[in-house]
Parts: C-alpha cells; sequence; structure tokens
C-alpha cells in the first residue's frame, strides 16, 4: 500500500509537472511569444508603413505639382486662343458691319435716284416745257394783239383822214354822189373788218387745238418712255432682287451645313462622354465590391500574409483603390458637367437651325413672289402690245376706207336703251331751246343733251356692275363658302412653303426664251419697222 502510494503519488506529481509545463508554454510562453513577434513586426510595419506614406504624400505633392503646371500652361493656351478668337470675331463683325453699311448705302443711293432724281428730272423738264410753250404762246398771242391794234388804229386813222378828205372833196362835188361813196367804203371797211375778226377767232381756235394735239401727243410719248423704262427698272430690280437672294441662299446653306457640322460633332462628342461615364460608373461599382475585401483583409493581417508580402500589397491596393475611386468620382462630375454644356450648345445649335431654315422658307417665298410679279409685269405686257396693235389695225383700218366705225353704228342700231334716254331728253326740252333762232344756243344745248345722256349712260353701267357685283364678288354665300374651304386647306396652303426649297426652272438658262437677235428675255424687237423671227413673236 506504501509502495502503491509512494508510485500514484510520484506518477500522479509527474502528470501534474508536465501538465503545468504544458499549461505553463501554452498559456504563457506562446502567448508572450506571439506578443513579442506582433510588437516587433508592428514596429516594423509601422515604420514601413510610415516610409511608404512618406513616398505616397511625396509623389502625391509631385503630382499635384506637375498637374497644377500643366493646368496653368493648359489654361493660358486656352486663354491665348479665346483671345484670338475673340479678335477675329470683332474683326470680321467689323469688316462684315462696313460691308452692309456700304452695301446698304450704295442700295439707298441707288433707290434715291430711281426713285426721287429721275422722277423729279422728268417732272422739272416738263414743268420748263410747258413753261416755255406757254411764255411763247402768250409772247406770240401778246404780238399778235399788239400788232393787230397797232394795224387797226392805223387804218382808222388813215380811213377817218381818207374820209375827211373825201368829205371835203365831195363836199364839192355832189351831195348825193359823196354820201354814197362814204356809205360804201364804210360798209367795205366794216365787211373787212368783220372777216379779219372771223380769220382771227379761226385762226385762235386752230392755235388752241394744236396746243391740245400737241400737249395729247407730248403725254402719250412721255406716258410710252416712262411705262418703257418702268418696267426695264422693275425688271433689273427683280433680277437684282433674285440675284441677292440666290446669294443669300448659298449663304443660309453653308450656314446649314455648318451647323450640321457642328451638331454631328457635339453628338459624337456626348456619345464619347456617356460610354466614359459608363465605364466610370462600372469601375466605381468593382471597386465597391472590392474595397471592403481589401479592408478585412488589411484589418486581419495572418502570419502568412506577413512573412509573404501579402499584407504590404493589400494596403498598397487599399490606397491605390481610394486613389482612384476619388479620382474617377471627379472625372464623372466633369463629364456631367461636359454633358450639360454639350446639351446647352446642341439646344442652341438646334434652335438656330430652326432660325435658318425659317430663313430659307422665307427666301423661297420672296423668289416666288418675285418671279410672279415678273409674270405679271409680262402678261399686262403683252396685253398692252395686243391692244395696241388691234387699235393700231383699226386705226390704219379707218384711214384707208376713210368710214365711221361700223362696229360702233352696229351696237348703236341694238341699244334701245340710248333711245328711250334720247326721247326722255327731247321731252324735257324747254321753250327757249323751241323758240330760239341762234344757231349757237342750239348747239350749246344738243352738246348739253349729249353729255347728259353719256352721264345716265354711265351711271346705269355702274348700276348693273355693282348688281352683278352683288351675285358675285360681293355675294355673303360666295364669300363664307370660299372662307370655309381656305380655313379648311389652311394646313395645306401653310405646307406650300416647301416647294420653294425645291430647285426650280431658271428662265433666263432657257435658250428658246432668249432672242436671237438681241439675247434679251424681255426684248422689243417686234416693235421696230422690220420686225424679227423670234420663239414669241413669229414673223
Amino acid at each position: 500500500v506504501r509502495i502503491q502510494n509512494i508510485c500514484r503519488g510520484y506518477v500522479a506529481r509527474k502528470e501534474f509537472r508536465v501538465k503545468i509545463e504544458n499549461l505553463v508554454f501554452n498559456k504563457i510562453l506562446i502567448p508572450s511569444v506571439i506578443v513579442n513577434q506582433r510588437v516587433y513586426r508592428g514596429r516594423l510595419g509601422r515604420r514601413i508603413g510610415f516610409q511608404k506614406r512618406l513616398e505616397r504624400d511625396a509623389a502625391i505633392e509631385l503630382q499635384r505639382h506637375c498637374r497644377g503646371l500643366i493646368k496653368r500652361r493648359w489654361l493660358a493656351y486656352v486663354r491665348w486662343k479665346k483671345y484670338e478668337r475673340s479678335c477675329a470675331i470683332l474683326l470680321q463683325s467689323h469688316f462684315k458691319g462696313w460691308i452692309d453699311r456700304e452695301i446698304m448705302r450704295r442700295r439707298r443711293n441707288k433707290h434715291y435716284e430711281a426713285t426721287v432724281v429721275i422722277p423729279s428730272i422728268l417732272r422739272i423738264q416738263s414743268q420748263y416745257r410747258g413753261y416755255v410753250c406757254r411764255r411763247n404762246l402768250a409772247e406770240l398771242k401778246n404780238q399778235w394783239f399788239q400788232a393787230t391794234r397797232i394795224q387797226g388804229a392805223y387804218r382808222s386813222f388813215i380811213a377817218m383822214r381818207l374820209a375827211k378828205e373825201l368829205f371835203r372833196l365831195h363836199e364839192l362835188k355832189m351831195k348825193g354822189k359823196r354820201c354814197t361813196q362814204i356809205q360804201r367804203l364804210f360798209r367795205g371797211w366794216w365787211w373787212r373788218r368783220y372777216a379779219y375778226q372771223k380769220k382771227a377767232g379761226e385762226a385762235a381756235r386752230r392755235l388752241y387745238a394744236s396746243r391740245i394735239i400737241m400737249r395729247g401727243w407730248i403725254r402719250y410719248r412721255d406716258g410710252r418712255r416712262y411705262r418703257t423704262v418702268k418696267e426695264a427698272w422693275e425688271v433689273e430690280q427683280s433680277a437684282e432682287t433674285l440675284m441677292d437672294l440666290d446669294e443669300e441662299r448659298a449663304e443660309i446653306l453653308e450656314d446649314l451645313d455648318d451647323i450640321e457640322l457642328d451638331i454631328a460633332a457635339r453628338e459624337k462628342t456626348m456619345r464619347k462622354v456617356n460610354k466614359r461615364v459608363k465605364e466610370i460608373m462600372y469601375f466605381n461599382e468593382q471597386v465597391a465590391l472590392r474595397l471592403p475585401k481589401v479592408e478585412w483583409e488589411v484589418d486581419n493581417p495572418g502570419p502568412k500574409d506577413i512573412t509573404q508580402g501579402w499584407y504590404e500589397a493589400f494596403q498598397d491596393e487599399f490606397e491605390r483603390l481610394h486613389n482612384q475611386s476619388r479620382m474617377a468620382r471627379e472625372e464623372m462630375r466633369l463629364c456631367k458637367c461636359n454633358l450639360r454644356v454639350l446639351q446647352r450648345e446642341l439646344d442652341m445649335l438646334w434652335l438656330e437651325r430652326e432660325d435658318v431654315q425659317i430663313d430659307l422658307d422665307g427666301i423661297g417665298l420672296a423668289e416666288h413672289q418675285e418671279f410672279e410679279l415678273l409674270r405679271r409685269v409680262e402678261m399686262k405686257r403683252a396685253d398692252r402690245r395686243k391692244n395696241e396693235e388691234w387699235e393700231k389695225r383699226v386705226r390704219l383700218e379707218k384711214n384707208k376706207w376713210k368710214v365711221d366705225d361700223v362696229r360702233k353704228a352696229v351696237i348703236r342700231k341694238k341699244r334701245v336703251d340710248l333711245d328711250e334716254i334720247a326721247k326722255e331728253l327731247k321731252e324735257k326740252r324747254s321753250e327757249d331751246f323751241v323758240s330760239t333762232v341762234s344757231f349757237w344756243k342750239r348747239h350749246d344745248h344738243k352738246k348739253a343733251e349729249k353729255d347728259k345722256m353719256k352721264r345716265t349712260v354711265r351711271e346705269r353701267r355702274k348700276e348693273q356692275a355693282e348688281a352683278v357685283e352683288k351675285l358675285g364678288i360681293k355675294n355673303e354665300a360666295i364669300r363664307h363658302t370660299f372662307d370655309a374651304v381656305i380655313s379648311g386647306t389652311l394646313d395645306i396652303l401653310k405646307g406650300g412653303t416647301m416647294d420653294g426649297r425645291h430647285d426650280k426652272h431658271d428662265f433666263r438658262q432657257d435658250e428658246k426664251a432668249m432672242c436671237r437677235i438681241c439675247g434679251r428675255v424681255y426684248c422689243e424687237c417686234d416693235q421696230d419697222k422690220n420686225p424679227t423671227d423670234t420663239y414669241f413673236h413669229k414673223v
């Protein structure tokens, strides 16, 4: 028993000692070693981290200074380019303003000369010529009256002297013969004076008639010349207007092409910026997924990570991801700013393109109006030529046959209303007309009846025209129907301006429309004595 107790005590002490040694080794030695290693490795890691932070801060400071220098140089270059561009725009604006002012000044001078100077010259010439003719006529009339008075006075003096002499001589002769001779002389003188007065009155009437004929001829000639000059001026103005509109159209088309190119460039830049934004967003998502893992690895390093250098790699990756995420956020803000600027520029370009298209529609409408004006001028000219040619033929036919207007006579036979008006006027004649024996009173009364008949015919014709207008132009039902049709087709009429953008046929490029003699469209070759065979006038 004693031996067993001793053995058991020894074995128990041995086991207890082994347990104590294991407990001291596991609970004290190993944790202390781990603590020592941790302290040493922490100090070593802090030293390395401090060195890395110094290197990182230095690199960041160097990058900041380099990027600041590059940015300042780039800003200086941008400011210089903006200054050059503003200077060029200022020079262009001043030069274009001078050109526009010069063009407007020349146009204003030309318009002033055409609308004020030339009509004033024509007016002054007509007034001066009328004044000269009236002055010459007044002088001639005054001379004629003075000569008549002098001749009358002289003849009266001669007649009186001759009468006195004859009276004195006849007193010596037979009294009856003298009285007969005096009566004969007096009656001869009186009838000669009466004949002279009639002759002078006829000459005055002829002079007045010639003056009226000359005035009418001058008015007709000047009116024809004025119409010719006016038509040539209108055609020239229309041609200049069309040329100006063509130049404006070319400039607007160039501006439109430039605007389209700018819009395409802005849209391409926006696509690139949007693509970069998507790339940055994808990078931020990947960083957001990767950063927690790296942070956990940095916060929970293992002995193997520290010995193999994974801890330093994780720290470097953490710093790099953190810096890249900040730079990505800055780049995202910059891209958004660029997108806003590009969108604003696109809006301005789209508005400018709409304005240019509106200007293009206006130019097309102006060209259409100018061509319509030319067409109307040509139609008026053709109608006037036709009427003049017809009047010339009628006049030549009248002069050839020396007869009254048969057409008027035929129409007069069928005009029952004229007979009725003449009958009414005949019934209203007064007793003075019936009882008078003076030819001139009858003539004046018949002339007044003719004038009253013409005035009555004009009034009846005016009443008939008003009745026709009430049934046609001024008819309310037709007007309401027309307004309804126009309001229903207003959209179609508004869309008709698109036809102005299409290419149109240039009338000046048609060789058939050109005169093969003078080479012009609106020629007057058919007005010469020997007309030529052209496309519009066949001899």
